[in-house]
């Protein structure tokens, strides 16, 4: 897979996961409605991490190759982590873990 299609995925994996946390405190206006899908939006965050951790990490490891600035992966790492954090939290409050 060329650099610019990794690019490509994690930045739209990026918007599609800003879309989607927007989405969620607007939906919070609704959570009458939202309570119908039960635990479906736990299963939802759990593959969408399968799916955004490997290609934001082969995108951060084939854009350092070509930069060689380590600083930039900074910022990548920490919102990984970050996601990884709140997937285990969320899956420890709602006893599923």
């Amino acid at each position: 897979m060329s650099r610019l299609r990794l690019d490509q995925a994690a930045i739209a994996l990026s918007g599609l996961c800003m879309i989607h946390c927007v989405a969620s405190v607007a939906g919070l206006f609704a959570i009458g409605l939202l309570s119908l899908f039960g635990g479906m939006g736990e299963l939802f965050h759990q593959a969408l991490l399968v799916i955004i951790v490997p290609v934001s990490v082969v995108a951060m490891v084939v854009g350092y190759r070509h930069h060689r600035r380590r600083w930039v992966l900074l910022p990548g790492l920490m919102a990984l982590i970050g996601l990884c954090l709140i997937a285990v939290f969320e899956s420890v409050f709602h006893g599923t873990l």
